[in-house]
């Protein structure tokens, strides 16, 4: 009987971990494409386009919202950096809504200097976290 509640738990707790898995996979995959909406915004003179992305990707990070929640999607032996991807979440959530301010005043030249800081917010955590 023992045997048989050790191997649901086990299956439970490798159920949690690949549904983890696959949020974070889904989320990056979601800020990547917001991003990208972003950029076609600037490049074809698109102010819907660019908020649209920014809330869809303030939609993305909504995963981040405590560095408890960060833990949940980091690979164990990482996860004491969970500060440091935190602190980057809510980066681009400060930057987010700045720059849409900027594009609320079409100030585009200020809000693509806020785009850059989300991406160096993105590459930052990517970096460090990930170890490139």
């Amino acid at each position: 009987m023992k045997l048989k509640k050790l191997i649901v738990l086990a299956g439970l707790v490798a159920n949690i971990a690949f549904a983890n898995d696959t949020v974070i996979i889904t989320e990056m995959k979601n800020m990547r494409d917001s991003m990208n909406q972003i950029n076609d915004g600037f490049f074809y003179n698109k102010k819907d386009k660019i908020t649209q992305g920014l809330k869809s990707l303030k939609n993305a990070n909504e995963i981040f919202k405590t560095q408890s929640d960060v833990k949940l999607y980091l690979p164990e032996k990482i996860q004491h950096m969970s500060g440091i991807s935190f602190n980057n979440a809510i980066k681009i959530n400060v930057n987010i809504d700045k720059m849409q301010r900027f594009i609320n005043k079409n100030n585009y030249r200020k809000a693509s200097l806020v785009y850059m800081d989300i991406i160096n917010s993105c590459t930052s955590c990517h970096s460090i976290v990930r170890g490139w």
